[in-house]
């Protein structure tokens, strides 16, 4: 058997899944799913989860045969001039509107598009839990005394908007992905 950092484990071969469609042939392929290296469950939802961590027997590995897979590597083969490069944080995009950034820049300005670029198309091929870590350490947590810089309730805080519409709140909250609402202060802030 052989492991991928961020794949599948399959007797005989590397793969990479890449939902665009390209590449392969029909049929099947099992295998287990590993995450950085370490064997886990292929989904954090366990009725999603096409392979459990603690599975001993092989999985069949969903849709490795329509196209959407990308061969790394042949066990006991050379691969020289077909490695494939994992980015990390530190590496630049070489495309689109952030071209000669680094995703860790990027993150900091515009974390939507990361997401579209990185895990959505899922066209390159990164460290996503990294990534993921990285923007979750950025996020800001508003507090009721934070003023609000746009919309309806522009210059109002969010303790005033609380009082009046709650839902706004949830609503901002969610079509943002760079803050969260310290909810939990807010709620007592109102009871004072």
């Amino acid at each position: 058997m052989v492991e991928y950092q961020t794949g599948i484990e399959i007797s005989m071969f590397k793969l990479l899944k890449l939902n665009h469609g390209r590449f392969g042939k029909y049929g099947k392929v099992y295998g287990y799913y590993f995450r950085n290296g370490e064997r886990a469950d292929s989904s954090d939802s366990p009725e999603n989860s096409w392979c459990k961590k603690d599975d001993t027997e092989p999985k069949e590995i969903p849709c490795c045969g329509c196209g959407s897979w990308f061969l790394l590597d042949i066990q006991g083969e050379p691969i020289e001039g077909n490695e494939v490069k994992v980015l990390g944080l530190d590496d630049i995009f070489t495309f689109g509107k952030y071209k000669d950034r680094t995703i860790k820049e990027v993150i900091d300005t515009d974390w939507n598009y990361v997401k579209w670029a990185i895990i959505d198309s899922q066209r390159l091929i990164a460290d996503i839990d990294a990534i993921v870590e990285y923007h979750k350490e950025k996020i800001r947590i508003l507090q009721p005394d934070d003023i609000i810089s746009f919309g309806k309730y522009k210059g109002k805080t969010l303790h005033s908007v609380f009082l009046t519409d709650f839902q706004y709140l949830k609503w901002m909250e969610n079509q943002n992905p760079d803050f969260k609402v310290n909810w939990d202060k807010l709620s007592d802030f109102s009871q004072e």
